[in-house]
């Protein structure tokens, strides 16, 4: 894991220049996800059954709307969900 302070596009944008690797898993909210959203080809969410306040959005930034598919579903016993979404 590497923790990041700076520009989360460039980072990405960087590690993918770099070839075939470990798959990227940028964490965090919805600031650094909706800044490289277009660059990213395989998102996923994670949920967690804890109502507290208002929650995280999912994306930050301007409305673009796309279009996503299911790839993949897991619920855990705790109740966590993860799901992982291909670009249709």
């Amino acid at each position: 894991m590497t923790v990041v302070g700076g520009d989360p596009v460039g980072l990405v944008r960087g590690l993918t220049a770099q070839g075939s690797g470990p798959d990227i898993r940028l964490c965090g909210g919805g600031r650094p996800a909706g800044a490289p959203l277009s660059g990213i080809g395989l998102p996923v969410s994670e949920a967690s059954p804890v109502p507290a306040g208002a929650g995280v959005p999912l994306v930050e930034g301007g409305f673009g709307p796309g279009l996503f598919e299911v790839r993949d579903r897991q619920v855990f016993d705790n109740g966590v969900s993860v799901a992982e979404y291909a670009r249709v």
